[in-house]
């Protein structure tokens, strides 16, 4: 088509371009020698397309709907699958092999697994015990699983699990005694455990005694 063409190349502009020409065509019939069949057939193939472009419209506008649904959709699943993820990791009854089934094994070829370094805990009087470590080198994905026990106790519970350095053991007790160790897991890997920190009490106290 020539650059030169009088036919706007936008649709919404040769909308409007048409809806004037027929206007044109039917104020100056008789100097165009048009009768009333040809600006029919002019009429019709302009609302054609006309039709054309509603219907363009409300499929562009529906497409839109429905990819705006989807990505909903998936954000709401994968925040989903991704807690059942971290809360089935950080069972360790559920071996290895059922975490593999179930497609949620990081990269097992991103170094070794091991134990973490510097683990220090903060008891804060707002009943929030803050944990840190140093990931000491385990690679992006590596699950850090975060078990405790009370003074007295004889076996760890799991407090949580995250993939950062740091984490939030809330609604504790300010003032009692709480023992904390991390265990690196990836890929089916699991480190050794690290020696055992205490928020309020003697780190070489009788609550180490056990570990299960």
């Amino acid at each position: 088509m020539s650059n030169n063409d009088f036919l706007p190349r936008e649709d919404s502009q040769l909308q409007n371009w048409l809806d004037n020409f027929l206007s044109a065509c039917v104020k100056n019939d008789e100097v165009l020698q048009l009768d009333a069949d040809q600006i029919n057939t002019i009429n019709t193939q302009i609302l054609g397309f006309d039709t054309g472009m509603t219907n363009v419209t409300a499929t562009k506008a529906a497409a839109k709907s429905a990819v705006t649904a989807k990505n909903t959709a998936k954000s709401t699943i994968s925040a989903t699958v991704r807690t059942f993820a971290k809360q089935f990791k950080a069972d360790p009854t559920i071996p290895a092999s059922v975490l593999s089934e179930l497609g949620i094994v990081a990269n097992a070829g991103n170094g070794p697994v091991v134990t973490v370094s510097s683990l220090t805990v903060m008891g804060c009087d707002d009943g929030v015990n803050k944990l840190k470590w140093d990931r000491n080198g385990n690679a992006s994905g590596t699950l850090f699983i975060i078990e405790y026990k009370l003074q007295g106790q004889a076996n760890w519970g799991i407090a949580g699990a995250v993939t950062k350095s740091s984490f939030d053991h809330v609604d504790q007790e300010p003032g009692q005694t709480v023992y904390y160790r991390v265990v690196s897991t990836r890929g089916g890997q699991t480190s050794n455990p690290t020696s055992a920190v205490v928020a309020y009490g003697n780190s070489s106290g009788p609550g180490l005694s056990v570990a299960a």
